[in-house]
This record gives C-alpha cells, structure tokens and sequence, in this order.
C-alpha cells in the first residue's frame, strides 16, 4: 500500500514495498539515444549515451527520428535490442519491427508521426522485458488523442523471437486502463520480491495514482487515492522515485 508525507511544494512522496526503478541495476537501461532528426535524409546523426563501468558519449547514424518520447532496453549485457520514438519501434540494426507503426493513434500521431517525424509527449513510454519469456518485451504507453487530453494507457507487445531475431509486434495499442491521463508520465519501479514491476501513471487533474503489475503470471491493474489534488492544465510535473525505490515523488509546477 502507498503510504503518504506531504509539503507545501506540491511534492507528494509515496512510500511503496519495492527496489529501485533503475534498469541500470540489470544493465538494461544501458544505451539512450538523443537527438535524432530526419530532415528527409536517410540516415540522421544523433547522440549515443552508453553506460556500464564508465560512460561513453559518442556520435551515430540511425534512420529513427527521436523527440521527447522515447525508450529502450538492452539486455543483461548492455546490448542495445529495441527503442522506440512514440510511432513506431527499431531493433538494435535500425530495422523497424514489423508491424510497430500506427503506436498512439490519435492528434498526435496525426500531426508528427504521418509527417515522418517522431512523438511529442515526454515520459509516455515504459518499456519492460517480459518475466516468464525473454523473448517477450511489453511496452505501455498513452496517447493524446485531442487537444491537451491524454487518454488511456495502452499495451504493446513484440516477440524478438520472430522474424530470424528482427522482431514482430504480436498485438499494439491495446487498453489496459481507460482513463486520462496526466502529464507527468509513467514511471516503473522494481518489486519489493526482487522479480515483479510496477508502472505507476496518474489521473489527470486528480490524486488518483493507476497501477500497473507485471509479473511471471501476466499483468494486472489497480488504482489507489493518496495525497493532493494535482492541476497543471497543459503544463507537465514529473514522477521520480527515490534511488532505492521506497519513495515516489511528484512535481507539480501549479
């Protein structure tokens, strides 16, 4: 259960029976990518941030345009194996996974994605590997859809298995809550048990805090009340957990 410290900043910190939230800890989130735009050219430079022992920062080509939405995962070793720009998902060669174009249906999609561009919503993307198939990689996400309302997060899977290794998205854009959502965007948090995850989002315009748990035996959904009223209109906060994952605070600029 959450348990509630509030301050006059607006910063509501959670308390919750998990680890930290960073992939680092497995080496997953190793590889971010930044600064990437199409331009109409075949191949765009961008940036490369790699960790492990050391950080390396360097310069690459990749034909993905990457905005403010954006992620991905690598595996136990830090090798990159997909990321996605909010409309569509590569493989680690820059090879779009079959079938992972139309991500987010709705305004959005309409104004940057049709136009080969990327996704302009920042934090609207988790992406988490599956805990009873490797092979299996769940992406959860939300759309605006109209004019500054973000509605339902959806589920996304790709099975690196298929296509010789390529990848193939097995069912996209699927509801797993109905709701709007807030800007601040969701967040994963490791279990308590080690194993399992948690991705939290919030209601818009709300104190109400959506759950979603991933574990071995597939995923489910809650929702808990706790803390202040967060209105922010068309501005965005953020939610952050604590490096050891006991804590989850949330910045509202209102």
């Amino acid at each position: 259960h959450f348990q509630r410290y509030a301050m006059k900043t607006r910063v509501i910190l959670i308390g919750l029976l998990c680890f930290t939230a960073l992939l680092q800890a497995q080496r997953q989130g190793d590889v971010w990518l930044f600064g990437y735009d199409y331009n109409n050219n075949p191949l765009s430079e961008g940036i490369r941030f790699t960790f492990g022992d050391s950080l390396v920062i360097v310069s690459e080509q990749r034909p993905m345009t990457i905005w403010n939405s954006y992620a991905s995962i690598c595996d136990s070793a830090g090798s990159l194996i997909l990321y996605t720009n909010g409309c569509y998902i590569d493989n680690a060669d820059g090879t779009t996974v079959e079938n992972s174009e139309g991500l987010n249906p709705g305004l959005l999609y309409d104004l940057f994605c049709e136009e080969g561009s990327a996704y302009r919503l920042s934090q609207n993307t988790v992406l988490l590997q599956d805990l009873s198939n490797p092979n299996l990689y769940h992406f959860f996400h939300y759309p605006r859809a109209q004019s500054s309302i973000n509605t339902n997060i959806l589920h996304t899977l790709v099975d690196m298995s298929a296509n010789g290794g390529e990848g193939q998205v097995v069912f996209k854009n699927a509801p797993i809550v109905f709701d709007t959502i807030h800007n601040d965007g969701l967040h994963a948090v490791r279990h308590a048990n080690g194993r399992d995850w948690w991705v939290i989002g919030a209601k818009k315009n709300s104190n109400v805090y959506h759950k979603i748990l991933l574990t071995p035996l597939g995923i489910s959904t809650s929702q808990q009340i706790i803390g202040n009223v967060a209105v922010s209109g068309f501005t965005a906060g953020e939610l952050v957990f604590s490096p050891d994952g006991s804590r989850l605070a949330r910045f509202n600029p209102k």
